[in-house]
């Protein structure tokens, strides 16, 4: 270990990072990211599978591509350290002898801090080998400062380089950071380490008191991906540490651009912090024991968290199932899982929910709703639906409040000029709010049309026949449902032509059944004038889609077409409330246009190729 900084940071997040994607750093991934990161300033890299050589092959989660493939992929346009983690239960010496013939230099044993025994033998093969090596006492919580400081000193025994203090779960505090090097020193000469996690966001902050107790390698992920909560994001860390005056010898600019490019978009994807992860750490409970946790809190309904922290506190480092089951047959019904939406929607919404508002405070109110409620949800869009009626009454406006989800919040206008709407438009010139013109509804000549997306711009204000837009939400939602296997027949109650001959084009059904008087006779399909024809026939059916809303003796006939397994689909909410009916909001069909309206602008090269 020659030419070492004052603190080398250890980028791991080609290891750590890959628990958080189920382990699917490509080779390609990793050639890519070893190159960026090598360029930047990092000497130390680890890559690999979360939990070390031969954890793939042993059923640990499996990688795309093998471990000498990520090594040879790294090794490729790199001179920086190189780096795998190392379990003796999951890998071998022979496995780590064959790395290190393809370029590994370096090599973290990893062994739970109660059971460290097992490890040494490892430490000594892997010098001989000619590998720098770390020991990682897993947990190191789980022992106390003074028994991980003679255990320190074995390792260093052995032949470790770097002794590494492990908070596994993201639980310690600066002061038990001190407290663990401390008797470190005491027992020992080597270099240390500290690996944390971000359960109860200390990782960074123990990260520096680890570096200030003496630890000079220290352990970061970009933006904190990893395991559970995460680890000490690189970027913070390494500016903390060059505010303090300590050079890290990393291009901090660079190390940002390589986070926003590569890393973020990663990130949009994964929610690592969460109040179970917080309970983790507080607990000092593993989340490789996860599993039996949710096995449990389902079988007695208890509260995953309150198992967490009571298990982790009996034992950090293994799960007795015979106390597992006692304690949480003690918090049998304690589980919540109620969630507000109070503080992601607007108050103001709820006024003109399935209202209709005739006054200008109405309007404010819905576009201020709106506004408020898509900035809580960060990815919801804001939009409002037009519909133009060319009136006589001036100034006329109706407000409606229509669809509300993560992705779009939508509200309807119905104005009687397009005056009155360019009048709206304008006032939302400089917001995010985007507009649909409803084709179907709206009175306005093309002409009429034109001039409003001239005015308010076509990457703002979309037409679009919403009538058809339903339309087509529908067909295919009862296309997917009669292509399932176990659905052969569907009766329409009330005549929709369309939707007969789509089904006939488009479905396996072996069956058609359309039960009303205006019904047109079609191949392939059996028409009824009365639905009490139906009911002599004693038949069953396994789709009803009611067209048409039913009274509620037709209901009690419709209801008799069922078997146990039939299902009622119904655009009609009022008539749901029987088991066997499903509400299909017809409304759900504006969630398809936020990728509509925000597909990105595409450049065109002229000579062909961009």
């Amino acid at each position: 270990m020659d030419n070492l900084r004052n603190v080398e940071i250890l980028e791991c997040s080609l290891r750590d990072g890959s628990y958080a994607i189920d382990f699917n750093f490509t080779s390609a991934d990793t050639e890519l990211l070893v190159n960026e990161l090598s360029t930047i300033g990092f000497n130390w890299i680890e890559i690999g599978h979360g939990l070390g050589m031969g954890a793939s092959l042993a059923g640990k989660g499996v990688m795309p591509n093998n471990d000498l493939t990520l090594l040879k992929a790294a090794r490729k346009k790199t001179s920086a350290n190189i780096g795998m983690f190392y379990i003796p239960s999951l890998s071998s010496i022979d496995q780590l002898s064959i790395a290190a013939s393809e370029g590994l230099d370096f090599v973290r044993i990893g062994a739970n801090a109660t059971e460290p025994l097992k490890a040494f033998s490892h430490i000594s093969r892997a010098k001989q080998i000619g590998l720098t090596v770390g020991m990682n006492f897993m947990k190191s919580y789980a022992v106390s400062p003074k028994e991980f400081g003679v255990m320190a000193r074995q390792a260093v025994e052995a032949g470790a380089d770097i002794i590494y203090l492990v908070d596994s779960v993201g639980g310690m505090t600066p002061n038990e950071v001190e407290e663990y090097f401390s008797e470190t020193k005491k027992n020992c000469s080597c270099e240390m380490g500290f690996h944390g996690h971000d359960n109860l966001r200390m990782a960074v902050a123990n990260t520096l008191k680890a570096h200030e107790c003496g630890a000079r390698f220290l352990d970061a992920t970009l933006m904190g991906i990893g395991r559970g909560a995460g680890n000490a994001p690189s970027e913070a860390l390494i500016c903390l540490l060059e505010e303090s005056g300590i050079p890290t010898g990393i291009d901090i600019a660079s190390l940002l651009k390589i986070a926003d490019t590569y890393i973020c978009p990663l990130m949009d994807n994964l929610t690592m912090y969460n109040t179970k992860e917080v309970a983790m750490g507080y607990g000092k409970f593993h989340s490789s024991h996860l599993p039996k946790i949710k096995k449990a809190s389902l079988k007695y309904n208890a509260d995953e968290k309150e198992l967490i922290i009571t298990m982790g506190r009996i034992d950090p480092v293994n799960i007795d199932d015979k106390v597992l089951e006692e304690v949480a047959e003690k918090l049998k019904d304690t589980k919540k899982t109620y969630e507000s939406s109070a503080l992601i929607s607007y108050p103001g919404l709820k006024v003109v929910q399935d209202s209709i508002s005739l006054n200008d405070e109405a309007v404010t109110e819905l576009i201020k709703g709106i506004a408020v409620t898509c900035a809580k949800r960060r990815k919801a869009t804001p939009v409002i639906e037009v519909v133009v009626l060319e009136a006589e009454r001036e100034g006329l406006v109706v407000a409606e409040h229509i669809w509300d989800s993560e992705r779009i919040v939508l509200g309807r206008l119905t104005v009687s000029n397009i005056s009155v709407f360019l009048q709206i438009a304008e006032l939302l010139a400089d917001s995010t709010f985007k507009f649909i013109i409803n084709t179907h509804e709206s009175k306005s000549s093309p002409e009429d049309l034109q001039k409003i997306i001239s005015e308010v711009g076509p990457k703002r204000l979309f037409p679009i026949n919403t009538k058809q837009l339903k339309k087509t939400f529908l067909f295919n939602t009862l296309t997917l449902l009669a292509n399932q296997p176990e659905n052969r027949s569907i009766l329409i109650y009330g005549d929709d032509e369309d939707l007969k001959k789509h089904l006939l084009q488009y479905s396996s059904l072996e069956q058609i059944i359309v039960v009303d008087t205006a019904a047109t006779p079609t191949k392939g399909a059996v028409n009824i004038t009365n639905i009490d024809d139906w009911a002599l026939l004693d038949m069953e059916v396994d789709l009803v889609y009611s067209a048409l809303m039913p009274n509620s003796s037709t209901e009690k006939k419709l209801l008799k077409c069922l078997n146990s397994k039939s299902k009622i689909i119904s655009p009609f909410a009022a008539h749901c409330g029987n088991k066997n009916y499903y509400f299909l909001n017809l409304d759900t069909a504006y969630e398809g246009l936020n990728e509509y309206m925000n597909v990105p602008e595409i450049e065109f090269s002229p000579y062909g190729d961009a």
